[in-house]
């Protein structure tokens, strides 16, 4: 197998080459609420807050108990209301 490849070394006095168009801005999308509730349970585990963003288990945690929002304990299970952890999410809470 034979592979080639080309380089072009731009000498110093040689300006850079500049686009001719700025590249173009993507606005991260909004989160749909709405469909967000519909995955989520009304009231989350720690295992659905990992899954829902992603994390490990340490890290969920750690966010738990982190004061962030509400927890509820039973026992030694931490629950979390869907409501309240959407605005957490959302930047609304009041905390």
């Amino acid at each position: 197998m034979k592979i080639e490849v080309t380089v072009h070394i731009r000498p110093p006095w040689e300006p850079p080459s500049i686009p001719a168009e700025p590249p173009q801005l993507v606005r991260p999308q909004q989160l749909n609420i709405t469909k967000t509730e519909e995955l989520l349970p009304p009231v989350l585990s720690p295992a659905d807050i990992q899954k829902f963003l992603g994390i490990g288990q340490k890290q969920s945690y750690e966010l738990l108990n982190s004061d962030a929002f509400h927890v509820s304990r039973v026992g030694r299970r931490m629950l979390v209301s869907r409501a309240v952890f959407i605005e957490w999410l959302e930047g609304r809470s009041e905390d």
